[in-house]
């Protein structure tokens, strides 16, 4: 039974040794790493959002310098230009648009949308009647194409 015990104490004794040997833990030094962290993780941030913002700039073009510009060789002396026959001249034109009658009594509002009264229809954006489109609605206005033509029909105050 004494070989045991003597086994037993000694093992105690080494236990104790190196739990000694081993300094306590620094609660301060628990505090340095976690700021240390932080300030990493900044750091990072900062270096991040940099690059990015150089990668996503527009490109720069560089004007070009003075000396540049007077280096241009010059154009060659003018040669005197030989006759050309003038072209016959061009007695047709394009013919012009014909619009349909319309009245454009004003503009209306049903929800969060504008709306042409045209020829008592109540008309919305890209709507069409008689070939004619709607581009833009405003106050009392309408701006309509037809036949690739474009006019702007106002309301008039009486």
């Amino acid at each position: 039974m004494s070989l045991i015990q003597d086994a037993l104490k000694r093992n105690m004794e080494e236990s104790l040794t190196q739990s000694e040997a081993l300094p306590p833990a620094d609660p301060s030094s628990k505090k340095r790493l976690i700021l240390l962290s932080v300030v990493v993780v900044l750091i990072l941030l900062v270096v991040g959002e940099g690059f990015y913002i150089l990668m996503n700039r527009p490109p720069v073009t560089a004007a070009p310098a003075k000396s540049e510009v007077a280096a241009q060789p010059e154009p060659p002396p003018a040669v005197a230009p030989t006759p050309v026959p003038a072209p016959a001249p061009v007695l047709a034109s394009a013919p012009k648009v014909v619009w349909p009658k319309l009245t454009f009594s004003g503009s209306a509002v049903r929800g969060n949308e504008i709306l042409a009264i045209i020829d008592g229809h109540m008309l919305s954006k890209n709507s069409k009647i008689n070939g004619i489109t709607v581009l833009q609605i405003g106050n009392n206005k309408a701006l309509l194409e037809f036949e690739g033509e474009k006019r702007l029909f106002r309301l008039l105050a009486e």
